[in-house]
């Protein structure tokens, strides 16, 4: 906790590593604060009240976090997984909307973490990513077009 970082952390997750986080929230109650169980107007003012949000899965099948986290303004550090990967365009992309890593380790989410802080140094471009978190567009707008589209083809353009 040398780094003046200052963490909240909402909902369950594994035993042991929840255990080390509670006792590592007792030892910094200045820098981590933790409640186990899931609140959900605590949430929507983590993701509103945050610099980054962590969402390092180990499995994500789609994700709904990272998103809510993206329509307040915060970009996301999320370990490439899933919906996660289909979701987030890492910062170092063009229009990238946040952060990924690969492997499912502590020193590849610090390392990522890392990468996200040296990134809010430049203002103008976290600023930009921000807008670009907050512009992102998950309905399913653009997908039913797709559909029905696909389906007129496939009807062969005859009437209903």
């Amino acid at each position: 906790m040398d780094e003046g970082l200052r963490l909240v952390l909402l909902g369950r997750g594994d035993d042991d590593i929840q255990s080390a986080l509670v006792e590592l929230a007792r030892r910094y109650p200045e820098n981590l604060f933790i409640r186990l169980e899931f609140d959900e107007p605590l949430a929507h003012l983590i993701y509103a009240g945050s610099d980054i949000f962590l969402m390092p899965s180990q499995y994500e099948p789609c994700g709904l976090a990272q998103m809510i986290s993206m329509r307040y303004g915060t970009p996301p550090v999320v370990r490439a997984t899933g919906g996660l990967v289909d979701t987030v365009v890492d910062h170092a992309e063009p229009g990238g909307t946040g952060f990924s890593f690969f492997e499912y380790r502590a020193d590849s989410l610090e390392r990522c973490v890392r990468r996200a802080l040296k990134a809010m140094d430049d203002k103008a471009e976290w600023a930009a990513m921000k807008e670009r978190c907050m512009r992102q567009d998950f309905s399913w707008e653009e997908s039913a077009l797709k559909y029905a589209a696909l389906y007129r083809k496939i009807r062969g353009g005859k009437p209903e």
